[in-house]
């Protein structure tokens, strides 16, 4: 992607993509792809946590996280729960945010 913008909708749209499909991998993949620096980071409880950005040339940012996570508690059984959050932060404007989830 050429702008920090472009790749926001990028993820948006991936982000809609994994949900329908209840995968987490193409957002992943994208993120990697587009050289955004981060990765996984230590997750306190059962699940993942994945957390990347990108600053452009032009003082734009993108941030993405995504975690997943056992909802369940005593003697109450429940799907893991998959979140994502991304945003948009330009140096001038308004930013930007996009979330979305599913359980599995």
């Amino acid at each position: 992607m050429t702008t920090a913008k472009e790749l926001y909708e990028a993820l948006v749209q991936q982000i809609e993509a994994d949900c329908a499909a209840k995968s987490f991998e193409g957002c992943l993949n994208l993120c990697e792809a587009e050289g955004m620096q981060g990765g996984e980071r230590k997750y306190g409880a059962i699940g993942q946590q994945y957390v990347y950005e990108l600053e452009f040339s032009n003082g734009d940012k993108v941030e993405f996280e995504f975690k997943w996570y056992d909802q369940s508690k005593a003697f109450s059984i429940q799907p893991d729960i998959h979140k994502f959050y991304v945003s948009y932060t330009p140096k001038d404007g308004k930013p930007l945010a996009h979330s979305n989830a599913y359980e599995e």
